[in-house]
């Protein structure tokens, strides 16, 4: 039932003409990354997934130079990872963003 709740929401978020980022709180463990990482799988042509309860310093500080630079970010994530996100029809997922405070 949640995953076919929060999946339909998604859909309905990447359908807006004009959307920001969209945020999923909820309790570990019922499904949330799995969900997540199947939308961007069926929904995507590409995706990066970067689990920020990993913490490391170089995420923190890439984070921080990029706040003004959106593209930049993207760059240099798909450089980080080795994996390139299609034009207009890619999605990062910043999973565990309460780990790192800069990130939200």
């Amino acid at each position: 039932m949640f995953k076919r709740k929060i999946y339909d929401r998604m859909v309905s978020w990447k359908e807006e003409e004009k959307r920001s980022v969209l945020i999923i709180e909820g309790a570990g463990g019922v499904g949330k990354t799995s969900t997540v990482e199947e939308f961007g799988k069926n929904e995507y042509g590409s995706y990066i997934r970067i689990d920020l309860s990993k913490k490391s310093r170089s995420m923190e500080g890439m984070l921080l130079d990029c706040q003004s630079d959106p593209m930049g970010f993207v760059v240099r994530l798909q450089a980080m990872t080795g994996r390139k996100l299609i034009p207009y029809d890619g999605l990062v997922i910043l999973d565990s963003i309460q780990e790192i405070q800069c990130a939200r």
